[in-house]
């Protein structure tokens, strides 16, 4: 007789006990594969945020020097302190820190910010401009964070700068031009900028020789802001964004080393009129658990200046989100123990009661391998039923969660998607692992009895 037809009618003999180990593969499994994949998608999302999400790692130091905060009255000084060179220089050697951005800025204190500011001379081309940023050149021009939001906005963003180089280490009287504002000049070929000098004029105050040394890339730049008189030529190869209002004034064409900033400063009329200086200092950790010693320690040296951080606001959902990890792990391990003890109690119990069927295929003269060929051709018969039912259960409990949970962790990380739905290859690795050890069992239990009943038969 055929030896799956044997194991279809062990199957249909047992009904009862086949059904309580369909439901206890069915049960242990869902429960074992939702509760670990919710605790897997938590650990992957915080890992993902501590790699990828450098808003969350980035911490602002407001530094009085430039910031000054507006009220209906006019601006408001605060008690915010220079962020002091000592301080960086030890701050950026920790292990927990990624990069530092110290930015420097020129404004001026009207109540009209788009009034004539400043003017910049450009061999023969007059800029009016209404504010100058400035960076220390002893670390990154460009924050991660900065770069991270425009290679979000813009696909075809792959460097910082197009043409040139970089501010060095010892750079000094130095400027990075804004692609856009190269080439509104008619420098087409962006490698003939650099070199060329910019003339800053302030009320009388000039400094000449600021000497161009790179090209940044247009994406990063505030292009828009430009006071144009006229949309520039097309360009193959460039997109801008031509319908920006005509009006406008620069907000900074060009990002200068802070030595010119802090020159401009020490002017009487320029301190009395501009805020002028150092203006926040931009830390970035290397991980978003080093975000709050790191904070320590800037408070402990600055304790009256205005500190931001994207992640002190979340620091609530975030541990919400590590105890949640936590919870289901430990559900998941205890759901695991309780599970194989389940599945492969009722196997057993089913195989034991399923003894008379066995006796009856000896008695009918079938071997001990073909026993357990039906023994193991009944247990797949069930297992492959079992694993179509809790494979879409989980799937569509795990989706359920997605859809509830979507919104709360692309605050987090706004990349991610489908964090929450189960993982195929989990699935899959462990229904191997429950076809191993239920098929190893079923061997071992199907050959020991009918051993055992063959020696009686005898």
């Amino acid at each position: 007789m055929n030896l799956y037809y044997l194991a279809r009618m062990n199957n249909n003999r047992y009904k009862k006990q086949t059904r309580i180990f369909f439901i206890s593969v069915i049960l242990s499994s869902f429960l074992f594969l939702f509760f670990i994949a919710i605790s897997g998608s938590v650990k992957f999302m915080i890992n993902t945020v501590n790699e990828e999400n450098y808003e969350l790692k980035k911490i602002e130091i407001l530094s009085s020097e430039y910031f000054n905060m507006a009220t209906p009255d006019g601006f408001l000084e605060t008690d915010n302190l220079l962020v002091e060179n000592t301080f960086l220089e030890n701050l950026v050697l920790r292990p927990e820190v990624d990069e530092i951005s110290v930015k420097y800025h020129l404004n001026r204190k009207i109540s009209n910010p788009f009034s004539e500011s400043f003017k910049l001379y450009f061999e023969e081309c007059e800029m009016i401009v209404h504010s100058i940023e400035g960076v220390d050149s002893k670390y990154a021009t460009f924050s991660n964070f900065e770069l991270k939001n425009t290679i979000e906005g813009y696909e075809d963003f792959d460097n910082s700068i197009v043409k040139g180089n970089d501010f060095q280490n010892s750079s000094f009287k130095s400027a990075l031009i804004d692609e856009y504002v190269a080439l509104k000049m008619g420098y087409f070929n962006l490698d003939d900028v650099i070199g060329k000098t910019i003339t800053i004029e302030i009320n009388g105050i000039t400094v000449e020789d600021i000497q161009i040394v790179g090209v940044f890339s247009y994406r990063l730049g505030q292009s828009k802001n430009l006071s144009l008189t006229a949309k520039p030529p097309e360009i193959p190869g460039y997109s801008f964004p031509y319908d920006a209002p005509e009006s406008f004034y620069a907000s900074s064409p060009l990002i200068v080393t802070k030595d010119i900033i802090e020159n401009l400063a020490e002017e009487d009329n320029i301190r009395s009129n501009y805020y002028a200086g150092q203006k926040k200092v931009v830390v970035e950790t290397k991980s978003v658990y080093d975000v709050e010693p790191i904070i320590n320690l800037i408070e402990q040296r600055y304790p009256n200046n205005d500190i931001s951080s994207t992640l002190l606001d979340m620091t609530e959902e975030i541990e919400t989100y590590r105890n949640i990890s936590i919870f289901f792990f430990i559900m998941s391990s205890v759901i695991l123990l309780v599970a194989i003890f389940s599945i492969f109690n009722s196997l057993i119990s089913k195989m034991f009661i399923q003894r008379k069927f066995l006796k009856m295929l000896l008695i009918m003269g079938y071997t001990i391998k073909d026993i357990v060929k039906v023994y193991l051709i009944d247990n797949l018969i069930v297992l492959f039923k079992s694993i179509i039912v809790y494979v879409l259960l989980t799937y569509f409990a795990t989706l359920f969660i997605e859809s509830k949970l979507k919104n709360s962790y692309r605050t987090l990380y706004e990349d991610a998607n489908n964090i929450f739905i189960a993982r195929i290859e989990v699935i899959a690795i462990y229904s191997f692992i429950l076809i191993l050890i239920t098929t190893l069992i079923v061997v071992l239990v199907a050959r020991k009895q009918s051993i055992k009943y063959a020696k009686i038969a005898k």
